[in-house]
């Protein structure tokens, strides 16, 4: 069942429940010795009738075609005028006719000090003027029952109308709560479209320097490539990946790399002995790691790239160090295609609940990320 249906469902339990109590209690206040006077609940049903077609009105028409429709002034003059024609004691009078109720129906009537309740009050009879003790004059009576009646059709449209407005908004959330995941997984889809054919370019640059050097490593090079190329087309459409799959890529990556070095370049990567269950937004730490590489590791030369990733107090640290090589290094908020759609991605997975430290001296590069842990 879609939310649409759903929705309409809840809403005619509501609308089924509420005539159903107040037929309950007609039926509860005819009692009488134990017994039900089912004439009496004849009686004052029809006499609720006109404030049921009230809210039929406005529940199939006025609302939707009028209300929703931002039409106000005819809305409320329509209803106005409903209310005021609905609300006369004549039509129930006139229901009582039309389905032929004789007078004398009820065993008694009750009176109020006010007058004649608007729901048990009797049939037209011709001693109908005749004035019993502690009853008001007719004309009185008449017009305390034609403003009750006002009052309960002025509360069944307004819990009509509240019940309808409280969906119309529910419903106008969850298409905003729906746009906003379309465009997020839009942004995502974008921002990690970019990652890919980055580190794409980067990787086949480093196999065509390969190819001249050690054409066998290039050999091993391409299908260790293609071994990344299925991880990065599996987990492109997921909305976040396990840590250990994100580790074993970045094993991957490094062993690539090293392939393009000597010895020269000290690698050191570090992860805990039990990797735990920890969702992450795929893609993230390898950007760390390619920007370490970029600009950190140089042929025939002593430099140094060190990352470790670490849980301490629920949350995940990844730290990255390299040595300098050039005199800029890219800033997460400045430049750097990678580092600005890492930065971006993180935004968008966390808000405000990660933290990202950028330490830069003039020999090394640092880069500190804590995360909250998303367990499985």
């Amino acid at each position: 069942m879609n939310n649409r249906n759903k929705h309409k469902l809840i809403e005619a339990t509501i609308y089924v429940t509420m005539w159903l109590l107040v037929l309950s209690v007609i039926i509860f206040l005819s009692q009488k010795s134990n017994e039900i006077q089912w004439k009496k609940v004849l009686f004052d049903t029809i006499a609720i009738f006109p404030f049921f077609l009230v809210f039929m009105i406005n529940n199939i028409f006025l609302t939707t075609k009028l209300l929703f429709k931002k039409r106000y002034l005819l809305y409320f003059g329509i209803t106005v005028a409903l209310v005021v024609f609905i609300s006369h004691p004549k039509i129930t009078l006139f229901f009582h006719d039309l389905l032929q109720i004789p007078d004398g129906t009820m065993d008694r009537v009750i009176h109020s000090r006010n007058g004649i309740s608007p729901l048990n009050a009797p049939p037209r009879s011709a001693n109908i003027e005749q004035l019993r003790p502690g009853m008001e004059p007719v004309a009185r009576g008449h017009f305390i029952r034609y403003m009750n009646n006002i009052l309960l059709s002025i509360l069944v449209i307004g819990f009509n109308t509240a019940i309808k407005l409280a969906g119309r908004l529910i419903k106008e959330e969850r298409l905003r709560h729906k746009m906003s995941e379309e465009k997020l997984q839009s942004e995502l889809s974008f921002l990690k479209h970019q990652i890919s054919p980055h580190f794409l370019m980067n990787t086949l640059n480093n196999i065509h320097a390969l190819v001249e050097i050690d054409p066998s490593s290039a050999q091993s090079s391409i299908v260790k490539l293609s071994h990344m190329l299925r991880y990065l087309l599996y987990e492109k459409e997921d909305k976040k990946t396990s840590l250990a799959k994100e580790i074993e890529f970045i094993k991957s990556y490094t062993k690539l790399m090293l392939l393009r070095y000597n010895h020269d370049l000290d690698i050191q990567l570090s992860f805990p002995d039990k990797i735990p269950t920890v969702s992450i937004p795929p893609f993230v730490f390898i950007t760390i790691l390619e920007n370490a590489f970029k600009h950190g590791a140089a042929v025939n030369k002593k430099c140094y790239i060190h990352l470790s990733i670490n849980v301490e107090n629920n949350n995940l640290i990844v730290t990255c160090k390299n040595c300098k090589q050039n005199t800029l290094m890219p800033n997460v908020n400045s430049s750097g295609i990678g580092l600005i759609n890492t930065r971006k991605r993180l935004d968008i997975y966390y808000g405000n609940n990660y933290s990202w430290k950028i330490e830069n001296t003039d020999k090394q590069y640092s880069s500190i990320i804590k995360l909250p842990i998303d367990e499985n």
